[in-house]
């Protein structure tokens, strides 16, 4: 059965609706949308599974329907080693290390990559003092080296999306959305009781499961956490003076003096 159209509306431009997950995702990839880009999608997921690896940390054992490895660019330095089975038990294979050689040429062939040698953190400093990411992922830092770190952290690593039921690997979020929306007798990872955990890890909290349409197929729906990540802030406006503010108190209006 094919899945039903969606209703799913941009969180950060309002546009829409998209019928499909792979749609909105490819609106944001392809920067279709001027509130939100692939890297705050990446940013908040590494801040998700950084939580959920800190929680196994802290409990000392595996944390259920945690995808790190699956959809974060060398996390830990090892790809995925399994598959969830459809009780979203991850059987384990033989573990094996990513192509690390192969990215880091990929990525340091990148002038905003630390270890071009034209790389100039100089560049990315704003009027403000603050070194904003070149990646546009929005957020902005005080020192220099804590914007290096972040460019060389897994945020901004080469993309490589792991579907956690059958195996395939994709290069998109677009293509790997759009994966496990449509599965098929090949692939039936929406019969995978982890696989809500799953597109919210993949969308970076963005989209989440919403039960089923009428027809049985499944319902996705924009997150209610997404306005809070996603949703374009409101712009300030510039400190008055302290003449602006006497004379408004006073119900004055102030008059530029040539």
């Amino acid at each position: 059965m094919h899945p039903r159209k969606q209703e799913l509306i941009c969180p950060g431009c309002g546009k829409g609706p998209f019928a499909r997950v792979g749609h909105l995702m490819q609106h944001i990839e392809d920067g279709q949308c001027g509130a939100i880009t692939v890297y705050q999608i990446d940013r908040i997921r590494v801040e998700k599974v950084d939580f959920a690896c800190r929680m196994e940390a802290k409990a000392q054992e595996p944390l259920k329907y945690n995808f790190s490895s699956y959809l974060v660019p060398g996390f830990h330095g090892y790809a995925a080693d399994g598959v969830f089975n459809k009780k979203g038990i991850e059987t384990q294979k033989t573990p094996t290390r990513l192509p690390i050689n192969e990215g880091a040429q990929l990525l340091e062939s990148e002038t905003h990559h630390p270890r071009h040698p034209e790389f100039n953190p100089k560049m990315y400093r704003a009027l403000d003092g603050l070194y904003s990411c070149p990646k546009e992922c929005g957020v902005a830092f005080k020192y220099v080296g804590d914007l290096t770190k972040h460019l060389l952290s897994p945020i901004h690593g080469i993309r490589e999306y792991k579907c956690c039921s059958c195996g395939t690997i994709f290069k998109s979020l677009a293509a790997i959305a759009s994966h496990v929306e449509q599965a098929s007798a090949r692939c039936r990872i929406r019969d995978n009781y982890c696989y809500g955990a799953f597109i919210d890890q993949l969308t970076g909290g963005m989209v989440e499961v919403d039960g089923l349409h009428d027809d049985g197929t499944t319902k996705y729906t924009i997150s209610r956490g997404a306005g809070e990540h996603y949703a374009p802030k409101p712009k300030q406006s510039a400190p008055k003076s302290a003449i602006q503010e006497l004379s408004e108190a006073w119900g004055y209006t102030t008059w530029s003096i040539w």
